[in-house]
């Protein structure tokens, strides 16, 4: 097999090794905890089932503590006037308020450990006032503003890979090495 070769198939390996983990999706199967606060109401999570405002068929229907599913929805809310949706994708979340007459400010705290060394990007948001979000570590928090008009709101972010892991980056020195060596015996 000629260098030429040699070096597509480690280039190939390289890729494969560093994109692989996080292009199948870091997030499912990973324990999240759901916090909802509604900050005129201090005091409960809303995302805990105890206060019998989570409805039938979410993941937090028995505990605000959950392994985010690929095919269902994590966290759900709903009084008599909204029905809030949280909803972690393989490498991305989407936040819902079906409200029939506006919405208290709200406050949603989410921590899982898949989250460490992820950054955060908002692709869409239609949210009156727009929704604030950060992603420190493992803890991710979105705030959004109180709004008065009922509507159909959503808020939408991808989580990506900020820095490839060092083992991956010594795992691509050691092939360039290797192809280095290799070239000067040839």
């Amino acid at each position: 097999m000629k260098l030429a070769g040699r070096v597509r198939i480690a280039i190939c390996i390289a890729i494969t090794v560093w994109v692989g983990p996080f292009a199948r999706g870091a997030l499912p199967g990973s324990t999240v905890t759901g916090v909802l606060n509604l900050p005129g109401f201090p005091g409960p999570n809303f995302f805990n089932p105890a206060n019998n405002l989570v409805p039938a068929g979410f993941l937090n229907s028995s505990s605000p503590t959950v392994s985010i599913s690929a095919t269902q929805s994590e966290f759900g809310y709903q009084d008599h006037d909204n029905f809030i949706v949280a909803d972690f994708g393989s490498t991305t979340f989407l936040l819902s308020d079906f409200s029939t007459s506006g919405s208290a400010a709200q406050s949603l705290t989410f921590t899982d450990n898949a989250l460490n060394g992820l950054t955060l990007v908002k692709t869409n948001d239609t949210y009156p006032g727009g929704v604030s979000a950060s992603l420190s570590g493992n803890t991710f928090t979105l705030t959004t503003s109180q709004f008065l008009a009922p509507g159909n709101y959503n808020a939408q972010f991808t989580f990506v890979q900020a820095v490839p892991e060092p083992s991956i980056l010594c795992l691509g020195s050691a092939i360039a090495l290797l192809l280095l060596r290799r070239r000067r015996a040839v």
